[in-house]
């Protein structure tokens, strides 16, 4: 439970018997209330006198409920602003750093908090300092007869709280020390650095036994993935030792890279074993879910980062297994894994045929981007992404990929940002999860961006000339050649970056519509515009410009486009004229611009091999319009899924509603699968359209979804659905109405459930 304080108690530790002057307090505390004020958490201090100095990590002195370093009389002491506690009983991880140069740190939680400030000079705390808990500051007693001091102490500051652990270190934590501690515990640091000479100094390598003593033999190479645990395990001992590693470098976790990490922990780790560093961390075979493509240079913190990241977005389990090739690959023997002059035979090519996705990894000057290996990887994602894959008439609704995902991440100012194919688990918690996709992405650095837009596979290069003669030969033999899979790369950072470019006016200037017009072969395509209120015409027509022919899936939203007309839907009716779409999801909510008349003209335009159709629309949707639809509608012969949201269009009748029903399953030929109507708020749809819509709903019919909340139905409307429904085997029903039904509806719910649940095949309830 950690150390109990109560307001009135302390915890101090004997003298240190060494002096420091740069230095870290780290502690793990909970606030028991956020009223309290002045008070002490961790201090270090001589302790003698009340005026000795002193240096604490302290909360609510002088600035409401924010935390500070305090010292004796103010003399190191600043406010930094970094925000007030709210509530309490909650663990934070606070940390307090001492630089050399006079520098103070503060953060919380692993993120820097507030404002780092200089002052002249450290204290030089001696040999007979102390440290304390729950107090800021304590001093001994002094005996009144003799004047001597005695062993009891008084306190000033007193915590109510818990500490659950701490540390004090003998120098300032980077930031990325202080982000690791945060995430995996405290570290121990050498207080007398005596360097290691080179990688195999026994120093070194006795450490690396005690930490890595035994080996699991993994044999095949695709079956080494790395856990984030254990990446985050090498990482806390790089960080223990790494300040010991070698003459004339000074190596920290701000510096370290994957060559570092190689040389001093990675090799002689494994050299015993003539093995992986995975085979002496796992105790069986790991297949990878994740291949990662990077570059070597990059900052292992920012590595650590992005992986991090990555796995928070997409809802990754701890198990979840990376492929790192310098983790995977046997570094002393790397010609029996990678030296074949066959790319199929490496162990990147099998590692990539066991995972679900590629993750791409770029520094801020993009440098993956440049490499051949790299490149070998990225033009194996694309190949086998599910974007290009051919839909028949059984899987056109299934809008994500089932094939190699490539997600790409870069770390930013230390902060990652992710550009993920489809949508993410993170991305569910908003309701508008394409809109949550985009707005996260538009962090993505522009700068990396214009890189991707210009990228050239050629171009990369390679320690080895003849790695990179081998891996050209192999692209332009595939099927798909390296001039395509530039197009389909550039064609990920156009998208990603379309958004952000609406807002700046400068599509025109990127080229993104060419660029995505020339991605020729794409199948698939989600967009969402929603929210931008500067989105016009010109951005209309210049996105239906970059839709290519060869799509078969669209996904867009443009809902709260106030500014999009009817010359820019038509712009992209006529786009889509001369594609052979089967799937076309499209949000016009809000978009108060559109005519009835050009809504309408999109449907007559859409090709005739449309199988499914989802229209969301603006509620000045009126009769003619809804008639307008019913008759395309109709003639498109191949439409089994129709799913049309007409929530708040009161101006629309039941008999034509009705009438739009007939139209959708008149075709003798058509087998209607879905059917979805959201008439919610319609107020001019009745008790009897709700009976007649029951009566036409087709024996063909798998799934309904009917959103009439707010309308003026009657309990015999709904009654009438449950007889019909008994007659229907769906596998999935969504049915949403207004609160206060009359208990009749209810019953007849019931009914329908219970004939329902007897029924075979009912896959989704």
């Amino acid at each position: 439970n950690g150390l109990i304080l109560n307001g009135n108690s302390f915890v101090y530790t004997e003298e240190l018997g060494f002096k420091i002057k740069e230095k870290t307090l780290e502690v793990w505390v909970e606030l028991f209330s956020v009223e309290q004020e002045e008070v002490g958490v961790m201090s270090l201090g001589e302790m003698g006198d009340a005026t000795d100095p002193f240096d604490s990590i302290v909360f609510n002195q002088r600035h409401k409920a924010e935390w500070m370093s305090c010292s004796e009389f103010f003399h190191r002491s600043q406010g930094v602003s970094g925000g007030a506690e709210k509530e309490k009983g909650i663990l934070h991880h606070m940390v307090a750093t001492y630089s050399e140069d006079g520098m103070i740190s503060l953060y919380k939680d692993g993120q820097p908090y507030g404002t780092s400030y200089t002052v002249d000079s450290l204290h030089l705390f001696s040999e007979k300092s102390r440290v304390v808990f729950g107090a800021r500051h304590i001093w001994q007693n002094s005996d009144e007869a003799s004047n001597k001091k005695t062993k009891l102490f008084t306190s000033t500051g007193g915590l109510v709280g818990r500490v659950l652990r701490a540390a004090l270190y003998d120098q300032a934590l980077t930031r990325e020390e202080v982000a690791l501690n945060a995430a995996i515990g405290s570290m121990k640091l050498w207080r007398r650095r005596v360097p290691c000479r080179h990688p195999k100094d026994k120093r070194n390598t006795d450490l690396l036994r005690a930490e890595f003593p035994k080996r699991t033999e993994i044999s095949e190479t695709e079956k080494r993935g790395i856990t984030m645990s254990q990446l985050r395990r090498v990482y806390r001992f790089a960080c223990q030792h790494c300040h010991r590693w070698g003459h004339g470098k000074a190596r920290n976790m701000k510096t370290l890279d994957l060559y570092d990490l190689c040389d001093w922990l990675i090799k002689p780790a494994t050299w015993d074993f003539n093995c992986s560093l995975v085979e002496v961390m796992a105790d069986r075979p790991q297949v990878p879910e994740w291949f990662v493509s990077h570059w070597w240079g990059e900052l292992i913190m920012d590595f650590l980062r992005c992986l991090s990241e990555h796995s928070f977005l997409r809802g990754l389990a701890y198990n979840v297994c990376f492929w790192v090739c310098a983790y995977a690959n046997r570094q002393h023997s790397l010609v029996g894994e990678v030296g074949s002059n066959i790319l199929e035979s490496t162990s990147f090519y099998k590692a990539m045929k066991k995972a679900k996705g590629v993750l791409l990894v770029l520094d801020e000057a993009a440098t993956a981007l440049e490499r051949i290996w790299c490149a070998f990887e990225e033009f194996q994602a694309v190949t086998m992404s599910g974007a290009y894959r051919k839909h028949d008439q059984k899987d056109e609704e299934e809008c994500e990929d089932t094939t190699m995902l490539l997600d790409i991440v870069v770390s930013h100012d230390g902060d990652p940002v992710v550009l993920t194919e489809g949508h993410v688990d993170h991305d569910d918690i908003d309701h508008k999860v394409t809109l949550s996709k985009a707005s996260r992405e538009e962090r993505f650095p522009m700068s990396i961006i214009q890189r991707g837009l210009t990228l050239k596979l050629a171009n990369a290069k390679a320690s080895k000339p003849e790695d990179k003669a081998l891996i050209l030969r192999w692209m332009e033999a595939k099927d798909i050649g390296m001039d395509e899979a530039n197009h389909r790369l550039r064609a990920i950072f156009a998208i990603a970056s379309w958004r952000k470019c609406v807002m700046e006016k400068n599509v025109a200037e990127m080229k993104l519509h060419e660029i995505l017009a020339n991605d020729e072969k794409r199948t698939i395509l989600k967009f969402d515009f929603s929210y931008l209120f500067q989105f016009e015409d010109c951005d209309a027509w210049y996105f239906a410009q970059g839709i290519p022919k060869s799509l078969q899936i669209l996904e867009v939203s443009f809902e709260w486009c106030t500014q999009l007309g009817d010359a820019g839907l038509r712009a992209i009716a006529d786009a889509l004229a001369r594609t052979e779409v089967r799937v076309f999801l499209l949000n016009l909510r809000s978009c108060n611009k559109l005519s009835g008349q050009a809504i309408a003209g999109l449907v007559e335009r859409l090709p005739h091999t449309l199988r499914h159709l989802e229209l969301q629309l603006n509620d000045k949707i009126d009769d003619t319009c809804v008639r307008e639809i019913a008759k395309h509608v109709k003639e498109k012969a191949d439409l089994i899924r129709l799913d049309l949201n007409f929530e708040g269009c009161g101006a629309i009748s039941g008999s034509v509603m009705l009438g739009l029903v007939d139209a959708a399953v008149a075709p003798p030929q058509r087998k209607l699968q879905m059917l979805g109507l959201n008439i919610s708020r319609c107020q001019n749809i009745k008790t009897r359209h709700l009976t007649k819509i029951a009566q036409a709903l087709p024996q063909t019919l798998s799934e309904l979804k009917l959103h009439c909340g707010r309308c003026e139905i009657r309990a015999e409307g709904f009654l009438a659905l449950a007889d019909k429904l008994t007659t229907l085997r769906l596998a999935k029903l969504d049915i949403r109405a207004t609160p206060d039904l009359h208990w009749e509806a209810l019953e007849g719910v019931k009914a329908y459930k219970k004939a329902w649940g007897n029924a075979s095949g009912a896959a989704e309830k």
